[in-house]
């Protein structure tokens, strides 16, 4: 099986994407995830399948296709708004049957693009309500004795491709942190200025002190700096030339010169970017609901309108296609769809830059419900880099520093930490039962944790010990008053010993704990507690528990697979950004539910003033009017979802 990644231009709503899901999934996909806001797919199919007929597929229904990102084209779209207020003025005015009918045409020629989707494409979301919505109040005004309805026509045209225009604009704003809308310049060492995208492998760059460093790459001069971004460390760090440099870093130094080592996409922070965007492609389960209505939308709309037609062709025949189409036109799927989509977009770019990795948007919704709080001592809540006092020879250290330097566990990096002289071996090391084991073809090691040290043994004759001084990370004691305060259950569970499990619950005042724990006895602890739980830790021996926990939280510098298995990602080692967490998510979850409330109620409400329910006390809507809060009721859910951005910043 392997995973094919579309960039897709075109989608306007829930509804595109779905029309593409079940087009690649008749093509013969095994599954298919499409994000409109972001416009990718992801698509899971066999290894024999060809990409070009899904690709065909796609197109097909109208939609622009590539396997690389693609830039917005100039559509000529506010010379096109310009035409069509003006021809919304001169209908208004009305110029008499011929002129206004003129006028009319011209601006449905200029929307030709919900005609062609709907006809050619069988596009049959929002745009199929729009067409109907214009054709039956143009068409209507060849029969219609006292009054034509070109106008209304023309002002459909006007009003919903205003409200797309600013919709577009608003969630580019959404995703403006993840997904800038310009590529960035780079200067050749050559002196020529291309465009990031434009970067070959092997190409040599120039990149200026406090410039950001866009592609990985080779450093070709010494210089500073500064991997925040992807690391977390803080501290500008010394670069030799040789050495490897990572993109979104920012060179401190002099100008630095470098070897680009991939392609832009391929780049490190792009991949980062990437895990984000994955997220919300990823579907809650209150969207889950609302697709599930969008789906059928349309056809429940059509059937009110027909309903509503007969209804009125008994009650008064001249006012059938006024309500007709008032109800095709003010009703809006792309409001409901975009209710929980536009927020977890934005919460995924707030949540980047807060340098967190939220790959599973379902904890914006579940982490006030978690009542369990995990977590691993060593590197979670613990220093990953602790100080060491050891009484062994230079050369019994240097051979148990050249073995931990094997290793990615927050122990072996304090061990080896500001130690550079390690031995090229070439045995084999391994865990079992918290002992690490080294062994070639001239000795044997074994190292033993044992209290707050780590005995160490060569051909089994104890030759000395190391010994680790607990230091608490950053903000950790912060963080447990915080949930504390929110009265959740907090449990440390360690490989650790007793003394040093206990001496940490101490100092951050938690009661429960447990140490001496192998990774699977980690997994049948959190299975045991019966409760919704979250896990956090690091290590290689965390996989288990992070599998088992209802979520997970891990850091950039933790082991792969662990990284892997986390629902979302610190870049930075400090605990702090999980309590950032709960604020962003809380707000987000506030914004969900307010942005399904107003698309419910719009849409219940509004149809029923555009079928004429209440026209006995002359409250009833024209087309013109529905069309316009069809555009405004989208723009109240996008700008609603944007103010998480003012609210959080505050």
């Amino acid at each position: 099986m392997k995973n094919i990644k579309l960039f897709i231009n075109g989608m306007h709503c829930v509804n595109c994407a779905n029309s593409i899901k079940q087009a690649a999934l008749k093509q013969g996909a095994l599954t298919a995830n499409v994000d409109f806001i972001n416009k990718f797919g992801e698509f899971s199919v066999d290894d024999d399948f060809d990409s070009e007929k899904l690709i065909f597929a796609i197109k097909k229904l109208g939609f622009e296709v590539s396997l690389d990102k693609i830039k917005a084209k100039n559509t000529y779209e506010g010379t096109r708004l310009v035409f069509l207020a003006i021809f919304s003025v001169l209908t208004f005015i009305d110029f008499g049957f011929f002129i206004s009918c003129l006028i009319a045409s011209f601006a449905i020629l200029l929307s030709y693009d919900f005609y062609k989707r709907v006809i050619f494409h069988k596009s049959y979301g929002m745009d199929l309500l729009v067409v109907l919505g214009i054709s039956i109040n143009y068409f209507y005004s060849f029969f219609s004795v006292h009054h034509h309805f070109f106008f209304e026509s023309t002002f459909v045209c006007f009003v919903i491709r205003l409200g797309k225009f600013i919709e577009n604009k608003a969630k580019a704003k959404a995703n403006s942190l993840i997904a800038p809308s310009e590529i960035p310049n780079i200067t050749l060492a050559s002196g020529e200025i291309k465009k990031a995208n434009e970067i070959n492998i092997n190409d040599e760059l120039i990149i200026k002190n406090g410039e950001e460093i866009l592609v990985d790459g080779i450093c070709l001069n010494d210089t500073l700096i500064n991997e925040s971004v992807i690391s977390g460390e803080s501290v500008s760090l010394i670069k030799k030339a040789g050495d490897f440099i990572y993109a979104g870093s920012i060179n401190d130094g002099e100008v630095l010169k470098m070897r680009a080592s991939c392609e832009y996409y391929e780049s490190s922070l792009e991949k980062l970017k990437d895990e984000a965007m994955k997220a919300s492609n990823k579907e809650l389960k209150a969207f889950k609901m609302v697709d599930k209505i969008s789906r059928y939308f349309v056809l429940i709309i059509c059937i009110i309108a027909s309903i509503t037609g007969i209804s009125w062709y008994f009650i008064d025949s001249s006012k059938v296609f006024f309500y007709v189409s008032s109800v095709l036109l003010i009703s809006c799927p792309c409001a409901l769809g975009l209710a929980i989509p536009m927020v977890i977009a934005i919460c995924i770019n707030l949540c980047f830059k807060e340098k967190i990795i939220l790959k599973n948007p379902e904890l914006i919704s579940s982490i006030k419900d978690i009542e369990c709080f995990i977590f691993d001592k060593t590197g979670t809540l613990t220093s990953d880099i602790q100080a060491i006092k050891h009484n062994l020879s230079y050369d019994d250290f240097r051979l148990i520093a050249s073995i931990e330097n094997l290793q990615n566990h927050p122990i072996a990096k304090s061990i080896t930490n500001n130690f550079n002289d390690f031995l090229a071996l070439n045995g084999k090391s391994y865990l079992q039962d918290n002992v690490l084991h080294y062994e070639d073809e001239s000795v044997k090691v074994r190292i033993e944790p044992l209290e707050n040290d780590l005995m160490c043994y060569k051909n089994d004759g104890f030759i000395g010990k190391i010994t680790l001084e607990n230091e608490l990370n950053k903000n950790a004691k912060e963080l447990i008053e915080f949930l504390k305060s929110l009265g959740k259950r907090i449990i440390i569970i360690s490989g650790d010993s007793k003394n040093k499990v206990e001496d940490l619950a101490k100092k951050l005042n938690i009661d429960e704990y447990y140490y001496r724990v192998s990774p699977v006895q980690k997994a049948e602890i959190i299975s045991q507690l019966g409760v919704s739980s979250v896990f956090v830790g690091d290590g290689a021996n965390d996989i288990k528990a992070l599998r088992k926990a209802n979520f997970g939280i891990s850091f950039s510098k933790a082991n792969a697979i662990a990284k892997n298995k986390a629902d979302a990602l610190l870049l930075e080692n400090d605990l702090i950004k999980i309590k950032k967490l709960f604020e962003i998510f809380d707000k987000s979850y506030s914004k969900i539910k307010q942005n399904l409330f107003i698309s419910f109620f719009y849409n219940f409400f509004g149809i029923a003033l555009a079928c004429g329910i209440f026209s006995e006390i002359n409250l009833h809507l024209n087309p013109a009017l529905c069309a316009m809060l069809m555009s405004i009721s989208s723009l109240i859910v996008v700008f609603n979802s944007l103010l998480l951005f003012k609210e959080l910043k505050s």
